[in-house]
């Protein structure tokens, strides 16, 4: 049974976990890739220790997130989309292309990413998906395209994944994670058929 102190210690690694998770998109909108990246690892390095902490004797500590603030965040999220129409995506070339917004600068950014890299990302979202009902971009872990030594950049995994979620072959479900509406055999397919069906800028 988690002590009283291994309860705060599991909080307070969540909570850091989740203020890192927020401030990847604040670094994105700002045109700062590399920091988004190592905000990425961070988070990925808290969230296996909290799990590993909970796979050594402390399931009575509560993991779920808070279903007040989940509420307020889907009420806020839903708020933000219906005002903007950003994030948009475009096939441009051999990439996609994500436009969005910085209300920083105000002003367009983009992110790209080749059709190589989709087509890895798609891979291995089957791959994961078929192992576990619901997962996060965390549990994807390198995503790599045949051939290439180096793992795409988690900006681009994440870049895939928003794109997979707006054309509705990737659910979100808060920060829970993410699951396939259809089986994960089939989701590489669909995602090129997407890809070709995706207008050209």
């Amino acid at each position: 049974m988690a002590t009283t102190f291994m309860k705060q210690a599991h909080g307070i690694l969540r909570d850091a976990e989740v203020k890192l998770c927020g401030l990847i998109p604040k670094a994105l909108a700002g045109h700062r890739d590399e920091d988004a990246g190592r905000l990425m690892e961070l988070a990925r390095l808290l969230a296996d220790a909290r799990c590993a902490r909970a796979r050594s004797g402390s399931a009575d500590v509560d993991t779920s997130p808070d279903p007040r603030a989940e509420r307020k965040r889907h009420a806020k999220a839903r708020k933000k989309r219906k005002a903007s129409p950003y994030p948009k995506f475009f096939r441009e070339g051999n990439a996609l292309l994500k436009l969005g917004w910085s209300r920083k600068s105000r002003s367009e950014y983009e992110h790209r990413a080749p059709h190589q890299a989709v087509l890895a990302a798609a891979g291995r979202v089957a791959e994961v998906a078929s192992t576990r009902s619901r997962f996060t971009v965390e549990d994807l872990g390198d995503v790599r395209i045949a051939q290439v030594e180096e793992p795409i950049s988690g900006c681009q995994v994440y870049l895939c994944v928003a794109w997979f979620r707006r054309t509705g072959l990737v659910v979100q479900h808060g920060r829970r994670g993410y699951s396939l509406p259809i089986a994960p055999a089939k989701f590489p397919a669909k995602v090129e058929s997407a890809w070709v069906e995706l207008r050209e800028r």
